[in-house]
């Protein structure tokens, strides 16, 4: 009954409302899932950039990186990762990492960098490391400005954020406690760097994620990633009236549902668009195909309520 939904929030047992579930990026997952368990207490589910598919080893994000920064910035990008491999561990100092221990570092500048293509800021990591690289310099001195300057006082991150000795602290561990406790448990994500033409370091392998797994929580045992697709689907979730986004430019794509399941499941894959891009305020801006998905979406979600 949707009253199970209504009483904790405070609305009228009497007012049957229609309720769409919706989200992005693992909330996108969890607006599927919901849609799949409980199809009764709503009438639809928005997964934007929902990562529905548990993976032990995602290769395809570092895989993606590359493909979205296109070839020449990926050889830049590598050559950063180079540079910092051949500077350590004084070079720890540039980023305002000294803090953190190897591995959490490397885990740090490659998400500088795949943080910017996951969130449409291509342009602004290219712009920054692609003009030294061509020129036969080092772009290291680039990357650590694009990285103080736009992934801390932009994006809003820190060195602190992976900081796997704060992790460990039940009390002060923060969101990243709560999300490496997810990742090291049911849904992995591990970002293992690919054997070929990695952008991140080599040193941000299995035994990593393991002996960060062991470190925080306890844990010996790998992420139950089978279970939790066996349970929920994995890319092929169960459950119907379900839209599913993703965005070309978004290394989670690969987590996620990329082609349709079927009229009640449609899925868009959109060009030029970046993890969540449809949540987004929208923007004179936005590529073509993501004011269409919009729209679109718009009128599934008043076909929904008018059928609840």
């Amino acid at each position: 009954q949707r009253t199970q939904i209504n009483e904790p929030s405070h609305l009228p047992s009497t007012n049957m409302n229609e309720w769409l579930v919706v989200g992005g990026s693992y909330p996108g997952a969890l607006a599927a899932w919901y849609r799949l368990k409980f199809p009764h207490l709503s009438v639809g589910s928005h997964s934007s950039s929902g990562v529905v598919d548990a993976i032990l080893e995602f290769t395809e994000f570092d895989e993606q990186v590359a493909t979205t920064a296109g070839p020449v910035c990926a050889d830049a990008l590598r050559a950063v990762t180079a540079e910092i491999e051949a500077a350590m561990p004084g070079v720890k100092a540039l980023f305002g990492a000294e803090d953190l221990e190897d591995g959490d570092f490397f885990y740090l500048v490659a998400d500088a960098g795949a943080e910017g293509m996951q969130y449409g800021h291509r342009d602004v990591v290219c712009n920054a490391v692609v003009p030294p690289f061509q020129a036969g310099s080092n772009p290291l001195s680039a990357y650590v400005n694009y990285t103080t300057d736009f992934f801390y006082k932009v994006m809003g991150n820190s060195p602190l954020d992976y900081d796997s000795n704060i992790f460990a602290d039940p009390v002060s561990g923060g969101n990243g406690r709560s999300w490496w406790w997810e990742k090291c448990s049911e849904l992995a994500y591990w970002q293992i760097a690919p054997s070929v033409g990695s952008i991140r370091s080599s040193f941000v392998n299995m035994s990593y994620h393991e002996a960060l797994c062991k470190k925080v929580f306890g844990l010996v045992e790998l992420p139950a990633v089978n279970e939790t697709n066996n349970y929920y689907g994995g890319q092929y979730p169960h459950g119907t009236n379900t839209w599913f986004y993703n965005g070309l430019q978004d290394p989670w794509q690969w987590a996620g549902v990329r082609a349709s399941l079927g009229p009640s499941r449609p899925a868009w894959l959109v060009a030029e668009a970046a993890h969540c891009g449809d949540l987004y305020t929208p923007s004179p801006e936005d590529p073509p195909g993501l004011v269409v998905e919009r729209e679109q979406l718009m009128g599934q979600y008043a076909a929904w309520l008018s059928q609840g």
